[in-house]
């Protein structure tokens, strides 16, 4: 609600847990409205509160008194404050203020604007059964998407972030070999749209949809699609390329066709099989690849793939004229 309220006071309170007291204070000033660290010391005042003994109306009075507010407003204040402390802890707050007051002649006050933190280990808190709503960010929803599937299950990762790029879809194994991946492709130009880590040997079903998902988010508009790490000795090659070729198919038979090259190097258990599902794949697909096998460095291969998706960034050399 947003409306004038007239007042012949602006008041500050704020009751937090102060480490210099090792316990809770109560801080007045009767200069409200800005910000407190900007008041003069001479013009606030801060006591200890007693968690056990809590805040009395006389105590608070006392500190309204020595600040020049004297009358009604004092007795409204005062009450004001009481009941301030009542909400901090009973409602498990680690703080709570406001700022200002607004406190006319003949005894209102209106808290104008309120702030508090709360302790969330604190069973009060809990008891509120408050639910807030979550805290927004920036991820984007094929972010959002890859994260909820990662959290349905712990066989193989499925990690992205967002990197904002536009040419190769990397399709990455291995937390450090994905990095030195994606750096190598930034460096040469490559432009990689997002960071991955799929390792972790995940089963056939989780790697397909996996993939699919990156796929559904960036295939149409990617440049190149690159599946890349270094040498596994867990994750079974055969039953992961099988996924990505599979989701691949499962692509282009609702989307269409999709010519774009694919830059493929891996090592690892089952490789020549994954390697011959993927090649079958690729070629009923009519898309162009290039495979790469363990004892080819990965940042060669990155280095190629990002040469490679450059390559349509070239200007066409016009010949003579006839």
């Amino acid at each position: 609600m947003v409306q004038s309220v007239p007042a012949d006071w602006e008041i500050f309170s704020a009751i937090t847990y102060n480490s210099r007291l090792l316990g809770p204070s109560l801080t007045v000033s009767l200069e409200g409205g800005v910000d407190i660290e900007a008041v003069d010391e001479s013009k606030k005042m801060t006591i200890p509160v007693g968690v056990f003994r809590g805040l009395n109306a006389y105590e608070a009075s006392e500190v309204l008194s020595k600040l020049g507010l004297e009358g009604r407003p004092n007795a409204t204040m005062a009450r004001c404050l009481v009941s301030q402390w009542d909400m901090f802890i009973s409602t498990g707050m680690l703080s709570c203020e406001i700022n200002p007051w607004r406190v006319t002649a003949d005894g209102q006050a209106f808290a104008c604007d309120f702030k508090a933190t709360f302790d969330q280990n604190n069973r009060k808190f809990r008891d509120l059964g408050i639910r807030w709503p979550e805290y927004p960010t920036n991820e984007t929803p094929f972010e959002e998407e890859m994260k909820a599937w990662a959290a349905s299950s712990y066989r193989g990762q499925a990690h992205v972030s967002d990197l904002g790029g536009k040419k190769i879809l990397p399709i990455l194994f291995g937390g450090g070999a994905s990095t030195i991946i994606i750096e190598t492709l930034k460096q040469l130009g490559g432009d990689p749209i997002f960071l991955s880590d799929f390792g972790g040997n995940p089963p056939y079903d989780r790697m397909k949809q996996t993939a699919a998902i990156c796929f559904k988010h960036h295939l149409a508009t990617a440049s190149l699609l690159l599946i890349l790490g270094g040498k596994a000795n867990n994750t079974r090659i055969d039953v992961t390329f099988a996924a990505i070729g599979d989701a691949l198919q499962d692509w282009v038979d609702e989307h269409g066709p999709i010519s774009i090259p694919v830059v493929v190097g891996r090592g690892g258990p089952g490789l020549v099989q994954g390697f011959a599902h993927l090649k079958e794949t690729l070629d009923n697909l009519s898309m162009p690849y290039v495979f790469f096998g363990p004892d080819t460095p990965i940042t060669m291969v990155a280095a190629y793939a990002a040469e490679l998706s450059r390559a349509g960034d070239q200007p066409e050399e016009k010949g003579d004229a006839a």
